[in-house]
């Protein structure tokens, strides 16, 4: 519409000049929009309907919430996460005290569960307790919340 108000003033204004071409020029503008439209459209379908991960805020607060649970929690490592449509899918492993009873690891799996599905609902969650030994791999060191001394200590054992 503004392309043909335009072409109309300037035909009544200034006849001498054609504005015909502002029509066309437009219409690429609106064809440009719609194309965007239906770009951001069908991305965020596709998201909804491929497992995608978490986004970094959702995931941030996950390892906060894990984070918050030292001493009795050693580290963690494996957090994976993703969702499907409107479910979310949180998986971790663990590392606790290896003398910790298997009553206090289920307490800890159990209060880390409720909070992350009371934060996000309709989130499924599955957490592995594994017995820290000390003996970090890479992946492990990198969710390890042991200083170097504590890690050692706990290696050597008793």
């Amino acid at each position: 519409m503004t392309g043909l108000a335009l072409i109309w003033v300037g035909g009544r204004f200034f006849p001498a000049i054609n504005l015909n071409w502002l029509d066309a020029t437009a219409a690429i503008g609106v064809a440009v929009l719609i194309i965007k439209a239906a770009w951001d459209l069908t991305r965020q379908a596709a998201r909804d309907l491929l497992d995608v991960n978490l986004p970094p805020e959702e995931e941030a607060w996950i390892r906060q919430r894990i984070l918050g649970h030292r001493p009795p929690i050693h580290g963690f490592h494996q957090l994976r996460t993703r969702k499907s449509g409107h479910f979310r899918f949180v998986e971790c492993h663990l590392k606790v005290d290896p003398l910790m009873t298997v009553r206090s690891s289920h307490e800890i799996t159990e209060d880390l569960a409720a909070a992350i599905e009371e934060q996000y609902p309709d989130t499924s969650v599955t957490i592995h307790v594994e017995p820290c030994d000390g003996r970090c791999g890479a992946k492990c060191l990198a969710g390890c919340l042991l200083p170097e001394g504590k890690r050692r200590e706990i290696q050597n054992g008793p």
